[in-house]
């Protein structure tokens, strides 16, 4: 109710799930690596030391089609294009330490 009131007087308004990515990309603007989840962390890990989809899914108990969803909100979440840019800059923002690839 109090969103309607709010509404009314002229406040603006934001679903919780837009008003939680604005916050979390406004908190940590610098690091693109903290708006990604724990598993999400974990995939792009593994895609970065050069793993297939099958491997990843086998590692972490996932099916394939899961490991390229995740790989694909990685993607969007991090701007990139492709599993070679997300590698990067899992390395570049210490993700992954460069001399164990």
């Amino acid at each position: 109710m109090a969103a309607v009131r709010g509404a009314a007087h002229g406040q603006p308004q934001l679903h919780p799930k837009i008003a939680r990515k604005l916050m979390n990309r406004m908190a940590t603007p610098d690091d693109p690596i903290t708006q990604l989840s724990q598993r999400e962390r974990e995939v792009l890990r593994l895609v970065a030391t050069d793993r297939s989809n099958k491997e990843i899914g086998t590692d972490l108990g996932l099916s394939e089609n899961t490991v390229k969803t995740y790989i694909r909100e990685i993607l969007s979440k991090l701007g990139v294009a492709d599993r070679t840019q997300a590698a990067l800059i899992a390395v570049r923002y210490g993700l992954v330490d460069p001399d164990a690839l």
